[in-house]
């Protein structure tokens, strides 16, 4: 397959409910996603109706990390070879919380040496920057974006160390950029203006985690459509897809999560 036929399927997959602005609402709303309410519709995402039946977080989270792997598997058999690489660091974003609290599996990981959060997000960006350098395509955009959602676990980190009372930096934008450098080109303007507008809602974890997750999950993700979607290149439609799979695995395990443990 080419890769406009990889673009034609990947744009089929996003086009699936439900989408993170509707998986969003709930969680703002404090209401649920039944599986009644997934099945109503021949054109949902089926497969997630075991993640949303799940019993037990173990149970869900596993149902989430099934649905994502076998939708990787399928647009990996028919993606062109250079884009291979990209594949396979995205994917790895779609679980960074558990590799930054087990880094040491991970390759990109062994310069740090216990150098914590910054030393991984930075051997992180340089592995995806040079994944897609090696598409041929130009990375500024999609890899600025990508920046934007590693801000999101950046500034949470940030946010949940102060709220153990353990010290953390005064100034998360500019500690973040200081770890990642300079992101220039046309991605730098989608990236400064959505940074801003995810350190204004910051405030919102002290009062509620779920509700500032929600929050982030719509700038970025509204970002990523703006600046990847349209575009026609593969390489930026891939780094939109795993955003918007990031930000919606999130969301509906804290709608299932809520269920499980019946907490608002």
């Amino acid at each position: 397959m080419t890769a406009e036929d990889v673009s034609a399927l990947i744009h089929v997959r996003l086009s699936k409910p439900p989408f993170v602005e509707e998986l969003a609402k709930l969680v703002l709303e404090k209401s649920a996603l039944s599986t009644e309410s997934l099945q109503s519709s021949s054109y949902a995402r089926l497969e997630l109706v075991k993640a949303l039946a799940a019993t037990t977080l173990q149970e869900l989270d596993d149902s989430i990390r099934e649905v994502l792997a076998a939708e990787v598997r399928e647009i990996t058999k028919y993606m062109p070879a250079k884009y291979t690489p990209v594949v396979e660091s995205l994917t790895l974003f779609l679980d960074f919380e558990s590799i930054a609290a087990e880094p040491s599996k991970y390759l990109f990981s062994k310069v740090c040496d216990g150098g914590g959060l910054d030393c991984l997000l930075r051997g992180y960006v340089q592995m995806v920057k040079d994944s897609m350098a090696s598409t041929g395509e130009e990375i500024d955009r999609p890899l600025s974006i990508l920046a934007l959602a590693l801000y999101g676990v950046f500034l949470r980190h940030s946010l949940a160390s102060k709220r153990l009372g353990v010290k953390t930096v005064d100034d998360p934008e500019r500690a973040f950029n200081e770890v990642i450098g300079l992101l220039g080109g046309t991605g730098s303007v989608y990236y400064s203006g959505t940074l801003g507008k995810m350190t204004t809602i910051a405030p919102l974890w002290e009062k509620d985690p779920f509700q500032y997750i929600a929050e982030e999950a719509k700038l970025v993700v509204t970002t990523s459509k703006t600046a990847l979607y349209f575009s026609g290149r593969l390489l930026d439609l891939l780094t939109h897809f795993f955003i918007t799979r990031y930000y919606e695995t999130r969301l509906l395990r804290i709608l299932v999560s809520r269920r499980i443990l019946s907490v608002g």
